[in-house]
């Protein structure tokens, strides 16, 4: 369990009774060891958080909450028809996270009166399953409602502002097909930018499963109060500038990217195009498509997540090069133009200075309990 308050210090939870004294490798010894991992700090060196995990769980929801709304008053206006396997695909996903969030207080009521040095490791792994099942509601959430503004925001067939973000790369002197080319010609650069590009969604889920596992309630709360807050302003962007993407804008040829896959910038136009100009385009939630390219998306994660690593200083620096790579690999790979890149950035960092900013902690010294602690987890403090 992850504390504001500082165990090593002397404190009266902290001394023994009398005639007791701590064995070598005492509990709160034991205790420093994840904290010490995560922020790379010897113990008189330790970081007192002041962020409230409450309140950044609680502007993730709100976020989700807005795009659910959206969602669900701009659909009967729309041309948007959802495939009939809907209801089933929703209801599966409901019953299994639900499922999953019973495990954890089922596991705290029946440790609640167990000591035993057993039952405090169960309750350590059942509280990083508590984290996992909310990370899991709110990445699926995303997933869900998300998605369907993208869907709906695309389906009314506005002109499309791709000569503008063109445009915009020539004023900063970027010239999109000479730098694809660039990249194109070696093909182990080609390579590393493709296994960039593809680690970006495997690198957002594999960081909420280790700040989970550290049991690191605050950083995992901000992590995903900053996925939420920009998948939404995100789609906001999106709606107001319609974009298809650079390959669909120069449609190059097949040679200047023969080593690129082009997935991320040609795979989604079928869907694109049927939501622009089909009678009754489909919402198929068993076949999503990435629909947004200004602002880059891989951008925005590639920032976050590195930002999230930045205690773990073992994995900060991989994760950083790793993302500085998924960066590099928007244009050629996702078919991104420069300014969806410089749109991610900016959208990044305003999304981590209001989470910031909203779940700063009037009380640093105060313990936060994110979700509610088990008994045994409580015995451990």
């Amino acid at each position: 369990m992850f504390r504001l308050t500082d165990p090593s210090l002397p404190s009266a939870a902290n001394i023994p009774p009398s005639g007791q004294t701590h064995s070598p490798v005492s509990k709160g010894a034991l205790s420093l060891v994840p904290e010490m991992l995560q922020s790379g700090l010897s113990p008189g060196r330790r970081l007192h958080d002041t962020a409230s995990p409450d309140r950044a769980m609680a502007l993730a929801w709100a976020a989700i909450a807005a795009l659910a709304v959206v969602d669900l008053i701009w659909f009967p206006f729309s041309r948007l028809t959802l495939a009939s396997n809907t209801a089933w695909v929703l209801c599966k996903v409901t019953l299994a996270v639900a499922g999953c969030a019973c495990i954890a207080p089922v596991v705290r009521y029946r440790l609640a009166a167990d000591r035993s040095a057993a039952s405090r490791l169960v309750g350590r792994m059942a509280g990083s399953f508590d984290l996992l099942v909310v990370a899991a509601a709110v990445v699926l959430s995303l997933c869900i409602f998300g998605t369907m503004f993208s869907y709906l925001a695309t389906s009314p067939g506005l002109p499309l502002l791709d000569s503008r973000l063109a445009a915009m790369d020539r004023s900063l002197g970027i010239d999109w097909l000479r730098l694809v080319a660039m990249a194109n010609s070696n093909r182990t650069v080609s390579a590393a930018l493709v296994l960039a590009y593809r680690s970006t969604l495997p690198l957002v889920l594999a960081t909420g499963v280790i700040l989970a596992l550290f049991n690191d309630r605050i950083r995992l709360a901000e992590f995903l109060a900053i996925l939420a807050l920009s998948s939404l302003l995100g789609e906001i962007l999106m709606a107001f500038i319609p974009a298809a993407g650079a390959y669909a804008y120069y449609a190059p040829a097949r040679e200047i990217f023969s080593n690129f896959t082009g997935a991320g910038g040609l795979a989604h136009l079928q869907t694109f195009s049927s939501l622009r100009h089909d009678a009754a385009p489909v919402l198929d939630f068993t076949k999503l498509v990435g629909l947004v390219s200004f602002p880059s998306f891989h951008t925005v994660w590639a920032i976050v997540t590195a930002y999230a690593f930045r205690k773990l200083r073992l994995l900060f620096w991989p994760v950083a090069v790793l993302n500085a790579l998924v960066i590099v690999s928007t244009l050629p790979e996702g078919g991104h133009h420069f300014a969806d890149v410089i749109a991610g950035f900016v959208l990044a960092a305003l999304s981590i200075a209001v989470v910031r900013a909203v779940s700063e902690s009037p009380r640093p010294r105060q313990a936060l309990d994110w979700p509610p602690r088990s008994a045994v987890e409580a015995s451990e403090g």
